[in-house]
């Protein structure tokens, strides 16, 4: 099995089933957004990077961080709760701006 096939395989075996046993909730209704925390692999650079943001497909959300980032299915879940505005996520990336790198 080559790594690329490793890799798939552990995204959907271990991720995916992250995310269907510990936030069904968020994932089956994609009609409210979601305020998402997530620590992934920076594959280029070799480091944990932390993506803040919404969404109303929060499974589609990290299938897309997972390939724009090369991750290899290492993502970590760290927060997720409905959001009623995205001014609420403005707010908070402006409070947590001091800690960004580019």
């Amino acid at each position: 099995m080559d790594d690329l096939q490793l890799s798939r395989t552990y995204f959907d075996k271990i991720v995916l089933n992250e995310l269907n046993l510990n936030y069904s909730q968020y994932i089956k209704n994609t009609l409210t957004q979601k305020l998402y925390l997530v620590r992934l692999l920076y594959q280029w650079h070799d480091k944990n990077v932390y993506k803040l943001g919404i969404t109303t497909n929060l499974k589609q959300r990290i299938k897309k961080h997972n390939s724009d980032y090369d991750s290899c299915g290492k993502i970590i879940i760290v927060f997720c709760a409905d959001i009623d505005s995205s001014r609420k996520e403005k707010d908070i990336h402006k409070h947590l701006e001091k800690y960004r790198v580019i």
